[in-house]
């Protein structure tokens, strides 16, 4: 994922991958926790979510990089 968004960017980021790994590693935890307690969040989609936040994170990574 990393590198297909350095590739994307056209730019050299300066990323460490085992940080993002981890980053990523959270967004999916915290996700599970999340649905795996009785709370009001069956109307969302776990998946969805999940894409979205790292979609997201990596647009940030991006563009803290190209500034």
């Amino acid at each position: 994922m990393v590198q297909a968004l350095k590739d994307e960017s056209g730019s050299r980021l300066d990323i460490d991958v085992e940080e993002v790994a981890l980053h990523i590693w959270s967004f999916s935890h915290g996700i599970a926790t999340l649905f795996s307690q009785d709370s009001d969040t069956r109307s969302f989609d776990p998946a969805h979510l999940l894409e979205n936040g790292v979609s997201t994170y990596l647009r940030g990574l991006a563009r803290n990089e190209s500034t």
